[in-house]
């Protein structure tokens, strides 16, 4: 039965290379954020700004959400821990996001400063040491110093 319902999808979309499936949330509010979340992961990887650690690629991505929703300066403060596991992942590196691009007005300079950074964290994620990765907070917590680098 599946097998012919992924058949009539891949005939009917034939050129194109991903399907998102989403399950509606109860709200139309925040079925209108996931979707736009959704949308983003797309936009990031057909830019292609392929962030290798799962922390870091779904940071981004709420930080760019939040940013496109002008509800970045959430992530400015610290958010206190919530039962929901995934949201505490997204929210503390959404917030390291948002230290490193916090003053950046120029979306060239923010650009630059997010492919960088992607170098970096791809390059930790291939080393034998994963937990330097969450110390990148402390080393980089001065824009000005990765608009220079």
């Amino acid at each position: 039965m599946l097998l012919r319902f992924y058949k009539r999808l891949q005939n009917k979309f034939n050129s194109n290379k991903r399907l998102i499936l989403i399950n509606k949330p109860k709200s139309n509010k925040l079925f209108k954020e996931v979707l736009l979340h959704e949308f983003i992961h797309e936009l990031i990887d057909s830019n292609r700004i392929n962030i290798k650690s799962f922390k870091w690629n779904e940071g981004i991505t709420a930080y760019l959400t939040y940013y496109a929703l002008g509800k970045q300066r959430e992530f400015y403060k610290k958010l206190k821990s919530t039962k929901n596991k995934i949201w505490n992942i997204y929210s503390t590196y959404a917030r390291k996001w948002t230290i490193y691009l916090k003053d950046i007005q120029n979306p060239q300079q923010r650009k630059n400063i997010i492919l960088k950074k992607v170098k970096i964290i791809n390059k930790l994620k291939k080393s034998t040491k994963p937990k330097i990765l969450d110390n990148i907070p402390e080393r980089f917590n001065n824009t000005k110093k990765l608009i220079m680098m």
